[in-house]
């Protein structure tokens, strides 16, 4: 409820009016079966409605930018480590910023990423009988690792941030991809 600026509260308002309306009109124009299914045709429209208003209000009103992103490996311990400052450059507070990172393996080898390296069929049965050089095979192509990166960002104000994970130490030609997700809306950066 704190990430909710006064554009959020009136269009809420203002979806609630029409919703009322809508009920109103159902109640004294339709009569038996066809009210209750009304009813609940705009309930259910009103959900969505108010939904898809949050996302579209969050993109539009609530900006985090990256700035001065800098990654590091860090041989000794197989850690990536990932520091930075991130902005609020728009208008209004936001409540929460996450950054997920993604990591592509010979994704910038290959110059273009396929459905593959998001996506591998595995079997029960074909896990239990494999040969050690079928397993190093079957290493997932990506990781997704998430963080919270700042809470409660002012408007024009900055936060630095600084995070760590584990690299899969068989991955080589790494392609990153960063998501700022602030509260409802995202945001998606290529890194290299």
């Amino acid at each position: 409820m704190s990430g909710f600026t006064w554009l959020h509260w009136l269009t809420f308002a203002v979806l609630g009016m029409a919703f009322v309306g809508m009920i109103t009109f159902s109640l004294m124009r339709l009569k038996g079966q066809v009210q209750y299914v009304t009813i609940g045709v705009a309930v259910v429209f009103g959900l969505i409605l108010s939904y898809i208003s949050l996302i579209a209000l969050d993109k539009k009103t609530k900006k985090s930018t990256l700035y001065k992103l800098e990654n590091k490996r860090v041989l000794r311990t197989e850690e990536m480590i990932f520091t930075g400052y991130v902005i609020n450059s728009g208008y209004h507070k936001i409540a929460n910023v996450e950054m997920e990172i993604k990591l592509i393996n010979l994704g910038k080898a290959t110059g273009r990423v396929r459905g593959t390296d998001f996506y591998r069929t595995n079997s029960l049965f074909g896990d239990l009988f494999k040969s050690k050089s079928d397993k190093r095979k079957s290493r997932p192509g990506t990781r997704t690792y998430t963080f919270d990166i700042a809470q409660n960002l002012e408007p024009e104000k900055r936060k630095k941030f600084k995070v760590r994970f584990k690299f899969p130490p068989y991955f080589k030609d790494v392609d990153f991809r960063i998501t700022l997700k602030n509260d409802y809306a995202s945001q998606t950066a290529r890194w290299y």
